[in-house]
């Protein structure tokens, strides 16, 4: 099958060169145009968006600014996550943790009956992260170092503004190796929704 093409049923013994038995193939888009520019229409119309991405997720993502001991586990991240970012953490939303050397994530996760932990460690290389999250974690290492060589937890609830939220397009583009510090959104036009 050839790309900007779908499958249709075909009625038994009805003429053509299907792809499979009882199917046939036809471009997609309008009939009648050719198959360049029908294909043309099928690969602009299907192209992912990052708005799609973020709307289509009720989820909601926090990144803690400041660098986290990896050897915690589910308990002490999740008291944390409530007085690092100032939210439930059985909520069900995501929080996302970082080590100092930036190459270690754990993301804590309430699941309906238990927590999630998501650990990766990449082999080569570090996660970008957005250039708040670099700023704010460069400023408070000296405070955060003794509270992490002691795997301990900040014994006072931190502001919220020492976390981050992130889309979910932004998470995938870290998780894909993506520099989120050089990553700029220019303001585009939004058309306001009809009252009528």
């Amino acid at each position: 099958m050839t790309p900007g093409t779908h499958i249709i049923p075909r009625a038994p013994g009805t003429p053509g060169s299907p792809t499979t038995p009882g199917t046939h193939a036809i471009p997609s888009g309008i009939h009648g145009q050719s198959p360049h520019a029908v294909s043309s229409a099928a690969t602009v119309f299907g192209l992912p968006s990052l708005r799609a991405m973020d709307a289509g997720n009720p989820l909601r993502i926090w990144l803690c600014l400041q660098r986290t001991d990896m050897r915690c586990g589910f308990d002490r991240l999740a008291m944390m996550a409530q007085e690092i970012t100032g939210q439930d953490p059985l909520s069900g939303h995501l929080f996302l943790f970082r080590n100092r050397s930036g190459d270690r994530l754990k993301l804590l996760h309430w699941d309906r009956d238990g927590y999630v932990l998501w650990y990766k460690r990449l082999e080569e290389g570090v996660f970008k992260f957005p250039r708040q999250a670099v700023n704010t974690a460069s400023a408070n290492s000296n405070g955060d170092a003794a509270s992490t060589r002691r795997d301990q937890p900040p014994r006072t609830p931190r502001s919220p503004a020492s976390s981050l939220e992130l889309r979910p397009s932004e998470l995938a583009m870290l998780l894909d190796g993506i520099d989120l510090s050089s990553i700029k959104r220019s303001k585009r036009y939004r058309r306001e929704a009809s009252t009528e």
